[in-house]
């Protein structure tokens, strides 16, 4: 019974008992899958999470490097060992910190690396303050999502000379 001034409404359904279990089974494993990729996403972005800070805290240094000479990525040690901060060494490219490599060569060398996949070769890094360190680089070429980068990394190798 509702007293003056009161509201009432009623909530029905034209489903039947059966299928309104039938959606809760399907809203229940719905709600499973979810959770399932949730988890699987969680690991992946582990696992990425742990590639990165492994990659930025490797004790070589490491660079990405596009066709054209400049740096996309340098990670920690490329900046503690040369003396420049990222923003820096970002704005750089491979002449100014490999003052023997011949920029004659840039072409020769991607297409040399494009074929073989990865190359080492010895050459100088000149660190900020100018002095020049011996390092072996090992050159990988890598493409990712449609632009080619020479991913380097480069050995102080000063105790072998």
């Amino acid at each position: 019974m509702l007293n003056k001034g009161e509201l009432a409404y009623m909530v029905g359904s034209s489903k039947s008992k059966d299928e309104l279990i039938q959606e809760l089974s399907d809203l229940q494993k719905q709600n499973a899958n979810l959770k399932e990729t949730l988890a699987k996403r969680t690991r992946l972005i582990d696992q990425l999470q742990l590639t990165q800070y492994s990659i930025d805290n490797i004790a070589d240094s490491i660079f990405w490097i596009d066709r054209s000479a400049k740096f996309h990525y340098v990670n920690n040690a490329a900046c503690k060992n040369l003396g420049y901060s990222k923003e820096e060494l970002l704005n750089m490219n491979i002449f100014d910190v490999d003052p023997v490599f011949p920029k004659d060569k840039l072409e020769d060398h991607w297409q040399e690396i494009i074929k073989t996949g990865s190359i080492v070769i010895e050459t100088i890094h000149r660190t900020k303050d100018g002095k020049d360190i011996p390092v072996e680089v090992t050159t990988n070429f890598v493409e990712y999502n449609g632009s080619q980068y020479n991913c380097a990394i480069a050995r102080n190798i000063t105790e072998r000379k």
